[in-house]
């Protein structure tokens, strides 16, 4: 049969047209799911009842010190081999591709003996992508290893197959603007919960989750570690009965850690507070301050970075505070 070749080109075109107007259609409604209001959800909401310590780092692109840090980062990346188009086009990329906070959070699971670590990763929009590309990232994440999705309360969380046990990330969840990765999954799921009975009014008013958002509010970095409980305690003693090293002996004296991180575009500076149960015990405290200052300088030093510090009593805490230059230069360097 002849076909006549009017009708041919006609139904080519109609063809034509038709894919392209699926193909418009598509990239709309792509634009409308990316860039649609995003819910955000601050990090202190995520914060699991149990969590003991805690440490936020603000990557806020305004921040001189943090700028310096990126624009470092993205000379790196782009070599003499990248061409002009792809290295345009990755400057216009990059910045959206960077969390806004990294976020910390530790608990001590009774059971396992052992601490639990959940992050959280604060992004924008592009945390929208993470859900198109999740069979890569279960990929990247797990190291090849099978996942499984598990719901609860009416949320996903994927998690490795086998119960492989360790500090990596063995499972992770996304929530509004974060991606929450855990060491364990049911961490990760007392995560959600008590997020889940803020959106109800019926969580109470946590004493770590008052100083998260206190925290969450400021630029650079903050640490809060609360040993009233004696569990950063626990964790030097298993660390001393493994390796056969009194690392922090006089630890047990120790009830709180406040710390404070700010990157400068030639060094970072902060300090660390421990608060003590006594004052008899400040000579001891301020001892084992000192010897790990040292030994922390020494392992700087190995890198080509340079640390100065000091430890101080001032009431009832010793004070240490600190100084690392080159950091910047030795971290880029690492890259290589």
């Amino acid at each position: 049969m002849n076909i006549p070749k009017e009708a041919i080109k006609k139904w080519a075109k109609r063809s034509g047209l038709g894919l392209a107007a699926l193909a418009v259609l598509f990239l709309v409604g792509f634009s409308i799911w990316l860039f649609r209001p995003l819910k955000e959800v601050p990090p202190w909401k995520l914060m699991p009842s149990t969590t003991f310590s805690f440490f936020t780092f603000s990557l806020d692109q305004a921040d001189p010190g943090v700028s310096a840090l990126l624009e470092g980062m993205q000379a790196k990346l782009i070599t003499q081999d990248t061409g002009v188009m792809k290295a345009h086009l990755f400057k216009k990329v990059f910045p959206s591709l960077i969390p806004t906070r990294l976020v910390g959070l530790v608990s001590y699971d009774e059971l396992r003996g052992e601490p639990q670590i959940l992050i959280l990763v604060s992004m924008g929009k592009v945390i929208r992508l993470l859900k198109l590309a999740g069979g890569l990232f279960d990929r990247v994440l797990f190291e090849g290893v099978e996942s499984v999705k598990v719901h609860t309360e009416g949320h996903s969380f994927k998690t490795r197959k086998d119960s492989q046990d360790g500090m990596r990330p063995t499972a992770y969840t996304i929530v509004g603007n974060n991606l929450l990765l855990g060491s364990n999954l049911s961490l990760l799921q007392d995560s959600y919960r008590d997020y889940a009975r803020t959106l109800h009014g019926d969580a109470e008013d946590e004493y770590m989750s008052g100083l998260l958002l206190q925290a969450s509010s400021q630029r650079g970095g903050s640490l809060c570690v609360d040993n009233t409980q004696g569990l950063l305690s626990k964790i030097f003693q298993e660390v001393e009965e493994k390796y056969s090293f009194a690392a922090f002996p006089s630890i047990d004296a120790v009830s709180t850690i406040m710390g404070d991180l700010r990157i400068l575009p030639e060094e970072l500076n902060g300090s660390l507070t421990f608060y003590c149960s006594s004052d008899d015990k400040l000579p001891e405290v301020r001892s084992d301050v000192k010897f790990i200052y040292g030994a922390l300088r020494r392992k700087l030093r190995a890198s080509d970075i340079d640390m100065k510090g000091a430890v101080a009593v001032q009431g009832y805490s010793v004070k240490f505070t600190f100084q690392i230059m080159d950091f910047m230069n030795a971290l880029l360097k690492g890259e290589e």
